[in-house]
């Protein structure tokens, strides 16, 4: 049992991508080529425009099976796609703050580790990509998600400040007992913060095992 767990198929224009995954570790990274499909597989997660084939369940909650489809405002799920759909008509501090659950309380916690102090009266214009990626993901570690899947969230950030972000957002899911889905070409990050490791290989997902991808223990791998 883990606190992820598929079988499911994503269509992918004239390809099918089958994604069976039992994730125990409380990260666990999604790898693989570009375009192999990582990004479709985990918006099919947390944002599904129809019924998919398979199942999909997480912390034990049935998000979808043959029967019915858990509607996405229900999921919990925090989500950091690669485009990080920020609100443009709200400043830096309304999105991070955007959500039913949004955890106000951490606000200043999370501004001051994502280095985003001084930006918070910004509108979305007026923020780099990397000041943009930041609020995004921000956003969903204020949102009181149950679960994190997060799709290439340092991309946008280099040298010293993405290993500091993303030493953060470890320590943040170990603190609060958020899982977390990464998707990642860094290989960095995936060695730092995944206890697991599946690879996006041709037609479906592998579990990665020992020398290959670097695959640790299903323990927590989490930076402190």
């Amino acid at each position: 049992m883990g606190w992820l767990e598929c079988d499911f198929e994503v269509e992918l224009g004239a390809r099918t991508l089958r994604c069976a995954m039992v994730a125990s570790a409380p990260c666990v990274a999604l790898t693989g080529a570009s375009g192999s499909g990582k990004s479709s597989i985990v918006r099919a997660m947390v944002a599904p425009h129809a019924p998919l084939s398979g199942f999909l369940r997480v912390n034990g909650q049935l998000w979808h099976d043959a029967h019915m489809m858990l509607p996405a405002h229900e999921r919990g799920a925090g989500w950091v796609p690669q485009h990080s759909l920020l609100m443009p008509h709200l400043d830096a501090r309304q999105n991070l703050l955007f959500g039913p659950r949004a955890q106000a309380e951490h606000l200043e916690q999370v501004a001051r580790a994502l280095e985003l102090e001084g930006l918070l009266e910004r509108r979305v214009r007026h923020l780099s990509g990397g000041e943009r990626q930041r609020v995004a993901l921000g956003r969903a570690l204020l949102s009181g998600a149950q679960a994190l899947f997060l799709d290439e969230p340092f991309a946008a950030l280099d040298g010293v400040l993405r290993e500091r972000v993303a030493a953060f957002v470890g320590q943040w899911c170990a603190q609060h007992a958020v899982p977390c889905l990464l998707v990642s070409h860094g290989a960095r990050e995936v060695s730092a913060l995944a206890g697991q490791v599946f690879c996006v290989r041709g037609e479906g997902v592998e579990e990665e095992e020992e020398g290959g991808h670097q695959k640790a223990s299903n323990e927590a791998k989490y930076p402190v």
